[in-house]
């Protein structure tokens, strides 16, 4: 599967939630597994402010404001699948596995996926950043930092909008949701920042 259909269906997948109803065959089929995610996620929308809600949904109709931005960075071979099931060691060596979605990407994604995937609250985010970039400058090449980190913001609103809402709101906004309270406003509060984080990339992308 290419880069950008991952993205446009998962955003396929929130506007049908928006409509109320599968705007794809195929998105019926997930409706059916995940029937608390239309009703869920009209209650999120109400829950953002106005401004919140008009950027977030302006994304979600228009993925190709990120992926036009992004078509201008640097690509490379990815592994696509890299998280942590996929990682592991043989002796002293680092062993990936499951290269079924490998291909042509922005550089950051593999990199992204590996940091946002494994839980490693030790290593800060420019702490990692550091440890990529010293590897790769150690095989003699270069790389232009600055614009390799407003890549990865821009993937960020791509996992956001093509992976996280769809998963996070039914549990923290559904009726139907068995978490306790105190789990659902501990959701919210990672939901609040990551549309923060959202709005904040769509910010700086549209200054550009």
């Amino acid at each position: 599967m290419k880069f950008e259909d991952f993205f446009k269906g998962g955003c396929k997948i929130l506007q049908s939630a928006i409509e109320g109803k599968a705007l794809d065959p195929w998105i019926q089929n997930y409706l059916d597994d995940n029937p608390e995610l239309i009703e869920s996620f009209s209650v999120f929308l109400n829950w953002l402010n106005e401004d919140e809600r008009h950027i977030l949904q302006n994304l979600i109709y228009n993925p190709d404001l990120i992926l036009d931005k992004l078509s201008k960075s640097a690509k490379a071979v990815c592994h696509n699948d890299l998280y942590f099931p996929n990682v592991g060691w043989d002796n002293d060596e680092l062993l990936l596995i499951d290269w079924e979605f490998v291909g042509i990407y922005p550089t950051a994604w593999d990199i992204y996926n590996l940091y946002s995937g494994i839980p490693c609250p030790d290593l800060k985010e420019e702490e990692a950043f550091e440890v990529y970039f010293k590897g790769v400058e150690s095989g003699g090449l270069k790389v232009d930092r600055t614009s390799w980190i407003k890549t990865y913001r821009q993937l960020d609103i791509i996992s956001i909008l093509a992976f996280e809402l769809k998963d996070l709101v039914p549990r923290a906004f559904s009726s139907k949701s068995s978490l306790p309270e105190h789990k659902k406003e501990f959701i919210k509060d990672h939901i609040r920042n990551i549309v923060r984080s959202v709005i904040h990339t769509y910010e700086t992308l549209t200054k550009e």
